[in-house]
């Protein structure tokens, strides 16, 4: 404006302001930017912990449960806990809580509602008996790690809680996704003592745990959960709550295996240690009576997928139903199978429901190789667990 010049955009950054000016304009914030004063009154409420809380016990996933190890019988057992994240909050937010790097330990003290290190989580959900914690490692060395063996070979169970420390940005860079090594030293201690070892993960991505996933008995991802995370993790141990989570992404095997769920079929190199999607439960769940209809559908039908889920175990719980699908031939290379639908329910013990999607054409698209968004005629595969069904679409 004080050069009297016109505003250079090209097109695409002119579009960028565009939709940037809408959304302003309808927030109203050329009339008053400044928030409501009275917003801050509905911080850190009692009921948004409790939400934040549920919130959190849905998104922690239980990869791995041999022998079903878990949910841990209440006192019944002494208990160690362990390893580097085991005793911090940071740990549970990442960057940008309370300060850029998110790495101020005792901001997480002095700010909001109360909150419990997993160690104390365990400790309270155990009734404050049975529980002991030794740090055997920090996020950067070993420390008091023959303490750690020693008090491991009094106890019944171990839990090592790994990861990462919190970052942003550029200071959160890294060259190799496996775990530092002084980790994987700690958990190899404790698993030559023969002892059961459940491993809980947090970190704000899937660093590479192979060797310590393949010797525990148990494996609990947490990533981020949030300050109300290790109550959260502390239930779904002690069974207070039934695990559903679902991971997000395919967790790697190998520092290189970037492959994702949704690779094409001349891709080979899928070989995650937890697939997309995967999550246990405390219960089973059998799918049974997939069917699409219609089986051959035109541009404009409404295409229903249905499924029967029954909870078949003891337990009530909730299960993510998910619907893949597969267009068998195109005129370019098509993904093996793509998430298209989802649903999450609750079954009581012996109850079933039937869980029914709609498609569209749209859901049948794709962008060709003249970057046109097509669908074609063909044959598409829909997949739900472990079951599968096809229907054709014509012109």
């Amino acid at each position: 404006q004080d050069c009297n010049c016109p505003l250079m955009l090209d097109n695409q950054h002119k579009q960028k302001l565009f939709y940037f000016l809408v959304v302003t304009n309808a927030l109203g914030l050329f009339e008053n930017p400044y928030p409501d004063p009275k917003a801050a009154d509905y911080v850190g409420l009692d009921e948004s912990n409790k939400f934040n809380e549920e919130a959190t016990k849905e998104t922690i996933v239980l990869a791995q449960n041999k022998a079903n190890i878990l949910p841990i019988n209440k006192g019944e057992k002494k208990i160690l806990v362990t390893g580097p994240t085991a005793n911090l909050l940071r740990i549970l937010n990442g960057g940008w809580s309370y300060d850029w790097q998110g790495s101020n330990e005792q901001n997480y003290y002095q700010y909001g509602k109360y909150k419990l290190t997993l160690a104390n989580a365990i400790n309270r959900t155990n009734g404050e008996r049975g529980v002991t914690f030794v740090e055997g490692a920090n996020l950067t060395q070993l420390t008091n790690v023959n303490e750690a063996v020693e008090e491991a070979k009094r106890s019944d169970l171990i839990v090592l809680s790994i990861g990462e420390d919190v970052y942003a940005e550029t200071p959160g860079n890294i060259f190799d996704l496996r775990l530092p090594q002084h980790q994987f030293d700690l958990a190899n201690a404790l698993f030559a003592l023969g002892k059961p070892v459940v491993v809980v993960y947090f970190g704000g991505r899937p660093r590479v745990i192979t060797e310590i996933a393949e010797k525990a008995d148990a494996v609990l991802i947490g990533f981020l959960p949030g300050p109300r995370g290790t109550e959260a993790v502390a239930d779904i141990l002690f069974g207070n709550y039934n695990p559903n989570g679902r991971l997000p992404l395919s967790y790697p095997r190998y520092r290189n295996g970037f492959t994702t769920y949704d690779r094409r079929a001349l891709e080979d190199t899928y070989n995650p240690l937890y697939e997309f999607g995967h999550g246990l439960s405390y219960t089973t769940f059998r799918y049974s009576g997939l069917s699409v209809t219609p089986t051959i559908a035109s541009p404009t039908s409404k295409i229903e997928v249905s499924v029967n889920v029954q909870n078949t175990g003891s337990r009530a719980g909730k299960e993510t139903v998910m619907l893949y699908l597969n267009d068998e031939y195109a005129s370019v290379s098509r993904p093996v199978k793509q998430l298209k639908r989802f649903e999450k329910i609750y079954l009581e013990p012996g109850k079933d429901k039937t869980v029914k999607f709609e498609l569209t054409v749209d859901d049948l698209s794709f962008i060709n190789a003249k970057s046109e968004k097509v669908y074609e005629e063909g044959k598409f595969n829909v997949y739900i667990e472990k079951l599968t069904t096809s229907f054709e679409l014509r012109k």
